[in-house]
């Protein structure tokens, strides 16, 4: 054990009484007395599994117990003992655990609220989610939301969008350019933004220069143009503070936090100037704003949370050191040997101990905080108070008079202990209610987040730009796709910083993996296909162009509205993929790689409908496919790097050819819907008895091929279907008549023959005479 070790066991043991250990060592924690919910008392739900009781044990590790039992009373009861027998010798690791636990136990704790209840849900969408300021040199990311580029580049790849909670990528944050078309709607609309912010810029490089009273000027002009801009206050804030000037810079950090409450950097800011101030309880509340906000949601900065606690326990190291000394040096003897009144020895040894520790405090050899302005009791006082407590006879008159009445003498000192006792206790209650006043303040931000983001997922449908624009500055032609030379419907912007209809774009993309603007190179683009919307582009044209925006969404929906008509019209004219034969129940991967299958598997998908026609190819048929096929519903598609992908589709019904025409490059046709002639009662007999022959043949005639060929239809086609129970009354007859016509060694135009007709009885004998063949030239 080391000798701080064991000074701080000696110290432990020797208040235990004071801790109530020597009573019962298994003592219940208890809660302040000031009510309250759980989440206003960071006392609470501090009773250990043991019957409500805790083991904090007299010893070294008593405070670790003590806090990991959320005891915190009981553990600042102990580190202020420490400070008033050690002084400022106290470790740091030991404030470094106690910060820990309530940082790990309370503030992240709410934090979590705040991350789940949307942590940027009332900032404005015009600015940075980093800096809370209006957006500079805008940069968009993959998930449709835009960044200063500065506040940008100072992210990793791994951390994620603070809006939306999607992890940044390598492209995002190294490749990613200046939005062109938002950097020219921002320098437009909101010209005096940016000049203010141009300002800020140029004061923050005259203060980097040590040149802090002209710095000041360049604030004070940003300030002149947008008086509420947060960064602006803070930044003047710090040089006034590093000027001298605590006072002013306080009033400047206000200001910031007012106008922006969810600015971590602002208490941050606000802890430094209260600290210059010596006001360090509230500049410790400070800081835990400013830390439980950096810790709500997945992208936090582990440097900064760590830069933040070391502060935390700066300023929790002063405030102790002001307790401790509040009292005076012969309160802390006092109190020191009113517990050491059965250890005479003790008593003696621990005021040799205090007396050297106070020698090299002096010697510089102390706390690392002892220059800090603190003040420190000096030796010559601890002399004269140890000169003043004659505990001997104290004692010795304490054994021999034990039932008589108390001396003149002894009345008083009990009497000056007694209201030591009760300072004591006032300076652990008002550290208490430091840490609750903490996490009141923590509450008042996590409701309040709470309190306007209730709904925020319909509240999202409807989030509006804070900042207004002058009416007159508002142009369509300023919000056009370079593609269609239309107004942009669902913007989105590519790495290089060209914005495009989302439509618009991904055609380009079917044919060339290159920006149509700048033909910068969009394979990392296209690979990720992640073209989500610019949020903030959407939400100007939806806000300020309201009428334009509204007749763009009509004109998207009228173009797609026939794809979603298929399955509600019998009719309805469908995309058409020229390829091969499909029949219903079966399953039809397909490999599409031409840009106008991309173009329509794309629709089909995002439509809703999901479904399309699948044609065999014909070359004397019209338009080259046939005029009977099968209607495929897409399930899965599974896309490449290159644009490419794999259509995982079932066939589901036969379908006629009404009338063939074109749409975009691919193939498109009105259709009738077939279906087998509902089956007689008299016939009944006769077709299960064809049904049951020609199964058992096909069962026969699956066994006696070749095992590999056998295995090879079961990978690609799966097992042979069972008879359902109810396959005569199906619309398409039992699903095993088509498995077993797709596996048929038949050509193009038997297999088309016999998925055109609508006679299941006949649709059973062609497939036996078709068995009874193959079997034939098998043999």
């Amino acid at each position: 054990m080391s000798e701080y070790d064991f000074k701080k066991e000696k110290m432990v043991r020797l208040h235990a009484e004071s801790f109530n250990f020597s009573v019962d060592p298994w003592q219940k924690a208890t809660s302040p007395s000031s009510g309250g919910s759980s989440n206003n008392n960071i006392n609470s739900n501090n009773c250990g599994s043991n019957g409500g009781v805790v083991p904090i044990l007299p010893g070294p590790d008593s405070i670790s117990v003590a806090l990991k039992s959320n005891n915190f009373k009981v553990a600042i009861e102990i580190l202020l003992h420490l400070y008033r027998v050690l002084s400022g010798s106290v470790r740091l690791d030991e404030l470094r655990n106690f910060v820990e636990c309530f940082c790990d136990r309370v503030v992240k704790k709410q934090s979590a609220y705040i991350n789940q209840n949307g942590y940027l849900s009332n900032v404005d969408v015009l600015c940075c989610p980093i800096c809370l300021g209006i957006l500079v040199d805008p940069v968009t990311t993959m998930c449709g939301h835009s960044y200063c580029r500065k506040c940008l580049q100072k992210e990793t790849v791994g951390k994620s969008c603070k809006r939306c909670r999607s992890a940044f990528t390598s492209v995002d944050i190294s490749r990613a350019k200046l939005n062109v078309l938002l950097g020219a709607v921002i320098e437009k609309w909101w010209q005096k933004d940016l000049e203010a912010a141009t300002y800020r810029s140029e004061g923050n490089m005259l203060f980097e220069a040590a040149k802090g009273e002209m710095s000041l000027s360049k604030y004070s002009q940003a300030l002149t143009l947008r008086p509420t801009d947060h960064l602006s206050l803070g930044n003047r804030s710090h040089v006034l503070l590093t000027l001298g000037r605590s006072e002013e810079a306080l009033a400047d950090i206000d200001a910031a936090i007012k106008n922006c409450p969810l600015w971590a950097k602002g208490y941050f800011r606000k802890s430094s100037v209260l600290v210059s101030l010596g006001r360090y309880e509230e500049a410790f509340i400070s800081l835990s704003l400013c830390l439980c906000l950096v810790k709500t949601g997945k992208s936090q900065d582990e440097t900064t949370i760590s830069s933040v606690k070391n502060e935390m326990v700066k300023v929790l190291h002063k405030i102790f050191l002001q307790a401790a000394g509040s009292l005076g040096s012969s309160t802390i003897r006092r109190l020191s040997f009113d517990h050491y009144a059965p250890y005479p020895s003790l008593k003696l040894q621990s005021g040799r101990h205090e007396r050297d520790h106070f020698k090299m405090s002096r010697s510089g050899h102390g706390s690392e905080y002892n220059s800090s302005g603190d003040e420190i009791t000096s030796p010559e006082r601890e002399d004269r108070d140890d000169r003043d407590a004659p505990t001997g006879k104290i004692l010795r008159k304490h054994n021999c008079n034990s039932e008589k009445k108390p001396s003149q003498y002894k009345m008083k000192k009990n009497s000056q202990l007694s209201g030591h006792q009760a300072s004591h206790d006032t300076q652990i209650a008002r550290i208490h209610r430091l840490f609750d006043r903490s996490l009141q303040e923590i509450n008042r931000i996590y409701s309040d987040i709470d309190t306007k983001g209730k709904g925020s997922a319909e509240a999202s449908k409807h989030v509006k730009i804070g900042r207004s624009v002058d009416s007159t500055l508002v142009s369509v032609n300023d919000l056009e796709c370079t593609l269609c030379y239309r107004l942009l419907h669902q913007p989105v912007t590519t790495v290089c910083g060209h914005t495009y209809c989302r439509s618009c774009l991904e055609r380009c993309l079917d044919h060339s993996p290159f920006c149509p603007l700048c033909k910068a190179s969009l394979e990392d683009y296209l690979a990720h296909r992640r073209h989500a919307i610019t949020q903030l582009l959407d939400i100007a044209i939806s806000q300020f162009l309201p009428k334009e925006y509204a007749e763009r969404v009509q004109q998207h929906l009228e173009e797609i509205d026939e794809l979603t008509a298929i399955g509600r019209n019998s009719t309805a004219e469908i995309p058409i993929f020229v390829c091969t034969m499909a029949f219903p129940t079966v399953p039809c991967p397909l490999h599409v790689f031409e840009p106008r299958y991309r173009l329509m598997i794309r629709r089909c998908v995002e439509s809703g409908g999901r479904r399309f026609g699948m044609c065999c190819y014909l070359q004397d048929g019209e338009n080259n496919y046939a005029d009977y096929g099968t209607l495929l519903e897409i399930r899965n598609v599974q896309y490449f790097a290159d644009g490419r992908s794999v259509v995982d589709t079932v066939g589901k019904r036969r379908f006629k050819v009404l009338r063939k025409s074109q749409k975009d490059g691919y193939n498109t046709a009105c259709i009738e819907i077939l279906q087998d002639r509902p089956v007689v009662a008299s016939c009944k007999p006769q077709i299960q008895k064809v049904h049951n022959q020609v199964y058992s043949e096909a069962k026969d005639w699956l066994e006696s091929i070749n095992q590999v060929l056998r295995q090879r239809i079961h990978t690609h086609f799966g097992p042979m279907p069972v008879p359902e129970e109810n396959w005569m009354e199906s619309t398409e007859g039992p699903a095993w008549t088509w498995w077993l016509l797709a596996i048929l060694p038949l050509d193009t135009k038997a297999q088309l023959a016999i998925l055109s007709m609508n006679s299941l009885e006949k649709r059973l004998e062609s497939i036996q005479k078709v068995l009874r063949y193959v079997k034939t030239t098998q043999t």
